[in-house]
């Protein structure tokens, strides 16, 4: 988690405030994907592999509709 709020710091150029808590009662206690599973059964490819470029192009997207928008 710490690493997508890393890069969506880099990539947005936002001071992101991530705030730990405790596990709360019914979170599981880990998450795990596997994108490789999701291409093999369901025939899946991610339109972009890199988690740099999947912050990045909704955040441009984002930033060209409602930049006034955007909180500092």
């Amino acid at each position: 988690m710490r690493q997508v709020i890393e890069i969506a710091c880099e990539v947005t150029q936002c001071d992101i405030k991530a705030i730990k808590g405790d596990r709360r009662t019914h979170d599981p206690p880990i998450l795990i994907g596997n994108a490789e599973k999701a291409k093999g059964v369901l025939g899946w490819q991610p339109q972009y592999p890199d988690l740099k470029e999947a912050i990045s192009h909704p955040w441009q997207w984002h930033r060209k509709r409602h930049g006034s928008l955007l909180l500092k």
